[in-house]
Formats: structure tokens, sequence, C-alpha cells
């Protein structure tokens, strides 16, 4: 695999000692990626509702985004690898945060809207 970078497998231990160390920090490397780009999707000006559904088109499995691939796969990875389990769940946190900063964003925006006049009854 090294050699398929261009760099020798000594190099690469040097760095990192185990394989795990290595899809860790790879892991790690990749979905502070897909972060970046969710908190700029989400940093756009415009209604929140607008936001979070470009957000879901540009992740979900059909968007332009191929990490939710890595994701699953770090998540089973996960359950066998203790450090990388605490990357994942410090990542997913950090996804929360900055979706539920959007639905809240959106629910305030919907609370400070005018009130809907109820219609009186004919008669």
């Amino acid at each position: 695999m090294a050699g398929e970078l261009g760099v020798s497998a000594p190099l690469v231990l040097y760095h990192f000692s185990t394989k795990e160390k290595l899809v860790a920090a790879a892991f790690s490397y990749a979905a502070e990626g897909d972060l970046a780009e969710l908190r700029r999707i989400l940093g756009r000006p415009g209604p929140a509702a607008h936001r979070l559904r470009a957000a879901v088109r540009w992740y979900a499995p059909s968007g332009r985004a191929k990490g939710w691939r890595l994701w699953i796969d770090g998540w089973a990875a996960a359950l066998r690898e203790p450090a990388l389990r605490r990357l994942a769940a410090g990542l997913d946190r950090q996804w929360k945060a900055a979706l539920a900063q959007v639905f809240a964003e959106g629910a305030a925006a919907a609370s400070s809207a005018a009130p809907i006049p109820r219609r009186r009854p004919a008669g």
C-alpha cells in the first residue's frame, strides 16, 4: 500500500507505529474535511431549512460526498478499536452540534415569525 502512494513502508511505520493508528489518522483527516464542508454549507446565508436541505443533498448516499462510506467503515472498525471509537464519537458529536445549531436557528426564526391569523367563522 505504501508503494502505491510513492512512500516506503518504513516511513509509514515511523509516523504510524500500528495499522490502527494509521486508520485512525486517515479517518480523522477525511472526517474533518467532511465536517469543514458541512460547516461551510450550514454557514451559508439563508433560511435554516434551505441550508439543512443542501447539507442532506450533499451528504446523502446519492449526493456528491463519498464520506458517508468512510463513516460507515469507521463506525464498524470502532466496534473493535477503543481509540477509533473515541475519535468517531468526538467527530459524531461535532456533526450533531452543527446540525443542532441549524435546527435551533430554524426554530428561533419560526417562533419570531408573525403569528398566523385565525379564520373567523362565517356568519
